[in-house]
Order: C-alpha cells, then structure tokens, then sequence
C-alpha cells in the first residue's frame, strides 16, 4: 500500500518523461485528447490530469467499482467533482435517462469541469454543475479555500496529507446537500461519490435527509488519520452511517471494514486513504 508521497514521487518521475518527450516534439503541457470515448482538456502538470492521460481514468480502480454500481437512468451525485474526472464517466453511464449532479466548491477546478463538459456535447445534457461548498447546516459558512490542485512541481504550500494545494471558493456559495437535492428536483438519489478531503462530517450531516430517504448507495475516500483525535469528526461521521444503518466495505464486497474510528485507524496508516463502498442495509 503506497503511501500519498510515494505515490506524488512515481508521478513526478513519469510526468518529468511525459513533459520530456513532448518538449522534444515542440509540445507544451496542455492537450485535449479522447479516453474511453471521453473528449479531456488536460494539463500535464496537474496529478489527476495526468491520470487521465496516463491511464485512461483517474483512479481507474474506483471507477471499475462504480460502474457496476449504476445502471442507466441511475440519478448521481459527484462531490467534489473536480475538473470532471468521475462527472464525466458517470454522465456516460446514467445515460440519457438519468442524471449527474456535479458539486466543486473551487473556481479553478469548477471552470475545467465546465470546459470537459462542453468538449462532450453528448453527455452534457446529463450533467448539472454547481460551484457549492457543501455545509453541515444552512448557517455555517463556506471556507475561503478548499484543495482542488495536485501539481507535479508546485512550490506553494500543500496539505501535508494529500498534497493537494488550496484554490478559492470565490464565485461559489454554501449549502447542505439535501438542499442542493431538493433543488435539482431529483426523483430519487442512487448513488454519490464524496471525495472531499477531510470535510465528510459537513458532507454526511447536511445530507442526512438524502440518505434517510433515498438510501443511496456512496464511495467515498477514506483517510482516518487526516482526522484529529480531538475534533471527533471521524466519531461522528461513524456515528451518523451506523444510526443510518449504513456499512463499510472494499471494492470486492466481500471484506467489511470495521466502523469504528480506532480500527479503521489501524486498518489505514498514516498518509494512506482508501477508498470505500457504503452501503446501506436492507
């Protein structure tokens, strides 16, 4: 299990060759390509972009697990959607039928996922995009910045966990997520995948109606150790899907993880996140 900075190493390594090769042919960083039938605005310097151009996907493993999830006509959530990198997959799987809602709070990351959608004319009817922060309740304020950038070879300061760098939420506005849902004016809620960086608590409490309701299948990343001891965050984010009824387990399906914040800590080191299928019980 490779940890978030040895990960960040490997990348830098293939991006140093990428940027290399392409510099010998008289390219620059930026590219639009098509993968998996996906039309990409990328920039190889940016770690999910890279992905991208790399493999195919970003985290190709969580997307495998979620398409097995969703069927056409499904009704999906992207949190923390980025510039697009699951929205889009997940609009090619809902169909015509079905729907995306796509939630970023970060102006940088909002205005890429705008532009991937517009390279895909076909799946951008299914896609609705909101530049949100999501909030635990209606009179919490939003952050100033939310990470939203993974540079190759940035000197600004990142988070010591996910390496991610910080980007302003100006443009955007706060709201819980059974709000957003209500105003979308969803039928019904399928699926959500939440990868937020430490900020489920908001996420989970402000959609509580949501889960109670609608009873979605998520996956969501988890990264125990990104949570203090003292804020009890992780205890209450375990709190909340116990008394939603709601467990944890691997991409398989087959291992259950524990829902308790000691052993997840010990099942997940330091500077590892992993991700989950949550799945509520019947």
């Amino acid at each position: 299990m490779l940890k978030t900075s040895q990960k960040m190493r490997l990348a830098r390594f293939a991006c140093r060759a990428v940027l290399f090769a392409r510099s010998r042919l008289g390219l620059g960083p930026e590219v639009v390509v098509r993968r998996h039938g996906i039309r990409w605005h990328l920039d190889l310097t940016e770690g999910i972009d890279l992905s991208i151009y790399l493999l195919g996907a970003f985290e190709p493993l969580t997307r495998m697990a979620y398409t097995r999830l969703i069927s056409p006509g499904a009704y999906v959530i992207d949190i923390g959607a980025n510039i697009g990198a699951h929205t889009l997959p997940l609009a090619h799987l809902v169909g015509n039928s079905g729907r995306v809602l796509a939630i970023e709070p970060t102006a940088f990351a909002y205005e890429k996922l705008c532009a991937n959608a517009a390279l895909n004319p076909e799946l951008q009817p299914q896609i609705m995009a909101e530049q949100v922060y999501l909030v635990g309740t209606a009179s919490d304020t939003m952050l100033l910045e939310a990470n939203a950038s993974w540079p190759m070879f940035a000197l600004g300061s990142r988070d010591v966990l996910n390496q991610g760098l910080s980007k302003s939420t100006t443009g955007g506005h706060a709201s819980t997520l059974d709000d957003l849902v209500k105003q979308a004016k969803f039928p019904r809620v399928d699926f959500i995948k939440i990868d937020v960086d430490g900020h489920e608590r908001g996420v989970l409490t402000g959609g509580q109606k949501t889960l109670e309701k609608y009873r979605p299948r998520m996956i969501a990343e988890l990264a125990p150790h990104e949570f203090s001891r003292e804020s009890g965050d992780l205890e209450e984010i375990i709190s909340l899907l116990r008394r939603l009824d709601y467990k944890l387990w691997d991409f398989s399906e087959r291992h259950q993880w524990p829902l308790d914040a000691e052993k997840l800590r010990s099942v997940i080191p330091p500077g590892v996140s992993r991700n989950a299928i949550v799945i509520p019980q019947a």
